[in-house]
């Protein structure tokens, strides 16, 4: 797996903070069904928080797939 950065953390802001009475400013349609699936299960890199981690990346990091790429 490959650590990729550019804009996970914008996209976790944009689903708002309950708890801190932060509005979500982001909304995910019904037929976004692939997106829907794969956010929850999506891994945040160990040394880097704001980056997601590719999956099924080749060892260069080319290829691979974030479910957050499309989103963002």
């Amino acid at each position: 797996m490959i650590a990729m950065g550019g804009g996970v953390a914008e996209v976790q802001q944009g689903f708002g903070d309950a708890e801190n009475e932060v509005r979500p400013i982001l909304f995910i349609q019904q037929r976004c069904a692939r997106l829907i699936e794969m956010l929850p299960v999506s891994q945040h890199a160990p040394n880097r928080p704001e980056e997601a981690i590719k999956v099924d990346a080749e060892e260069e990091g080319v290829g691979g797939a974030v479910a957050a790429d499309g989103l963002r």
